[in-house]
């Protein structure tokens, strides 16, 4: 088995080898245009990364103000219910009718009025 691995590989090795490989040189403005768009790209890239970590940035705030509205909804919605309860706690008595103190406030103007009448006799 370790004999067949090894012969195989070695069969491997002596083709990659053996086989020609072609040779490419490259001229200066080839170089240079080569050159001129990787740094394209690297500028391209880092105002990429820029602009990523600027909506990084950005979806934190948004999350952190959804967190805040919630929580001022949640607020709200307490100061809600702290009212209607304060609105079932006080509810009208029977003294607080306004007929009645309107009744009382006539008779009380009508019996001083009839008291000063009677003081001038």
């Amino acid at each position: 088995m370790m004999l067949s691995i090894f012969k195989y590989s070695i069969i491997l090795l002596v083709a990659c080898f053996s086989v020609a490989q072609e040779t490419h040189t490259f001229t200066t403005e080839e170089v240079d245009n080569i050159f001129g768009h990787i740094r394209e790209l690297e500028i391209r890239d880092s105002l990429k990364v820029k602009y990523i970590t600027l909506l990084e940035e950005k979806a934190i705030e948004d999350s952190l103000l959804g967190v805040e509205y919630q929580l001022k909804i949640d607020n709200l919605q307490k100061q809600i219910d702290l009212q209607e309860e304060r609105i079932t706690e006080i509810k009208p008595q029977w003294y607080d009718n306004k007929w009645i103190w309107f009744t009382l406030g006539a008779v009380s103007t009508a019996y001083s009025v009839y008291l000063s009448s009677q003081l001038t006799n």
